[in-house]
């Protein structure tokens, strides 16, 4: 992987660069990430567009995301993603929220010079659940800039404008 520091990354650069997915985590050659944030397919595919990048197009949206959180990322940001999503047994469900895992935090949480940042993502015509719009009130109200933001474009829009982002996406 190349990293860029002091110049702005094309999202068809990224997309190169990001490549779907099977369900065990291995590259299946299938599509790329596109410029919207959802899987297309691929002049070199060979088989099918990998279905679970079309049925969860907020997940490819993420992952391109995070390629310009990994290249552009200014100096001193510390971000990560809560893995709160997927299905558990009761059981499991409990101990985790012993635990303090919260239903709704955002896609991506991001500190940097001492401010808090969480953003979430959501696919074009997607729609925050109610759990999430608690979760970004109450991270408002806590003092922290938080913002739902509808596809890759306006998700590094909302990163640059909090400066976490160096260059600017064409």
């Amino acid at each position: 992987m190349c990293f860029v520091y002091d110049c702005a990354v094309s999202a068809k650069a990224l997309a190169s660069l990001s490549r779907t997915t099977d369900t065990e985590g291995r590259g299946s050659g299938a599509g790329e990430i596109g410029r919207e944030g959802v899987a297309q397919p691929s002049q070199f595919a060979k088989g099918a567009i990998n279905e679970r990048a079309l049925r969860r197009p907020e997940d490819s949206i993420q992952r391109a995301v995070c390629q310009h959180l990994w290249t552009r990322g200014c100096p001193g940001l510390v971000w990560w993603h809560v893995a709160n999503g997927g299905k558990r047994n009761r059981i499991e469900a409990a101990i985790l929220k012993g635990l303090g895992v919260r239903a709704g935090v955002s896609d991506l949480i991001a500190v940097h010079e001492g401010k808090a940042f969480a953003l979430e993502l959501k696919a074009d015509g997607g729609r925050p659940t109610e759990a999430q719009l608690q979760f970004i009130d109450d991270f408002r109200a806590a003092g922290g800039h938080a913002v739902v933001a509808a596809g890759l474009d306006e998700a590094l829009r909302v990163l640059e404008t909090w400066k976490l982002l160096r260059g600017v996406a064409p």
